[in-house]
């Protein structure tokens, strides 16, 4: 069985979408426990994108 992975998170299944994203019932590695993830969906432009790429990779 495919299991899909976040970090260190195993996603189970989806337990529902909305407007701004999607929440997932998912086991954390370390504890084994389960917790719900929000994944959210924003929309940037491509220059926010640049800025935020430029100050991931060439910041320190």
């Amino acid at each position: 069985m495919f299991q899909q992975r976040i970090n260190n998170y195993s996603i189970l299944k989806e337990l529902g979408k909305g407007a701004n994203g999607q929440v997932y019932l998912a086991i954390k590695d370390e504890d084994k426990k389960e917790y719900a993830l929000k994944l959210q969906q924003f929309e940037i432009s491509e220059y926010e994108l640049a800025i935020i790429e430029y100050i991931y990779f060439y910041d320190y």
